[in-house]
């Protein structure tokens, strides 16, 4: 498992952390070719995948040029999937995109899982990953870790892609100002760090096993909020955030700190 939960942090590293919100955009609108290709955003997020995957030789080793071969087919797979998906984003409507989404998502982690079986079945334990495995601290740290980068930028990411169309539109906005109403702030970086906040302390919450503090929190939301609820489409798209970061870091928390430790 140790491994396993390695190659997701670089994954969502790369995937999540290190292209910005506007890089991802860019990516998905590119009109790609074989003349431009190299030139692209893809394939810079691409590179910079394989080269972060290579830390795995830190811990693992190739026994022969055939094992470094096919870790490279399986970074290569990445950039592969990616483009599959830039292609049939221009091609779908929105309604579609999410789906799109969650099936990059969902083939890339099986990629990861097929591609970490292998390391471990062909290639060699280095005397660093010898020392990391025989000790279960670091495999909590990499729990510990994995965790909070799920249900930080992650999880923004994820909302945005599969439920960013119950979003108000401005037109929303300005209608519910000009009837008195006291809607959330446009500032939207805001609204994404209020997310993290209220994922970490659920996340927090449910480790320490302090299952009142998360009504503590809904509870606080809720009457930060209360003028929001008023307004039927923003209190809808409160609820829907508020249902999702719950479901999410449950999710994320069964995942890593009760499914994991039962295999």
């Amino acid at each position: 498992m140790f491994l396993m939960f390695f190659l997701l942090i670089i994954h969502v590293l790369v995937d999540f952390y290190f292209q910005s919100e506007k890089a991802s955009d860019e990516k998905l609108a590119e009109v790609l070719s074989i003349k431009t290709i190299f030139k692209s955003r893809l394939f810079k997020h691409t590179l910079i995948y394989i080269i972060c995957t290579f830390l795995i030789f830190l811990v693992y080793i190739p026994n022969q040029w055939l094992d470094i071969i096919i870790f490279l087919i399986a970074g290569l797979s990445h950039g592969v999937i990616d483009l599959i998906k830039v292609k049939l984003y221009q091609k779908t409507n929105e309604d579609k995109r999410p789906y799109l989404f969650f099936i990059d998502q969902l083939l890339h982690v099986v990629i990861l899982i097929l591609l970490g079986l292998y390391i471990i079945f062909n290639f060699t334990l280095t005397n660093l990953g010898n020392y990391f495995l025989t000790d279960s601290t670091y495999f909590s740290v990499l729990q510990y870790v994995l965790a909070f980068l799920l249900i930080g930028k992650t999880g923004n990411v994820f909302f945005k892609e599969l439920l960013g169309k119950y979003k108000p539109s401005q037109e929303d906005v300005d209608e519910a100002k000009e009837h008195g109403f006291h809607v959330f702030s446009s500032n939207q970086k805001a609204g994404r760090t209020i997310g993290i906040l209220e994922r970490i302390l659920l996340m927090i919450s449910l480790i320490v096993g302090s299952y009142m503090t998360i009504g503590l929190i809904l509870a606080a939301k809720s009457i930060a909020r209360f003028k929001t609820l008023e307004v039927t489409k923003f209190g809808e798209y409160f609820i829907i955030g508020t249902m999702f970061s719950i479901l999410y870091t449950i999710f994320t928390y069964y995942f890593i700190f009760v499914l994991f430790q039962n295999i």
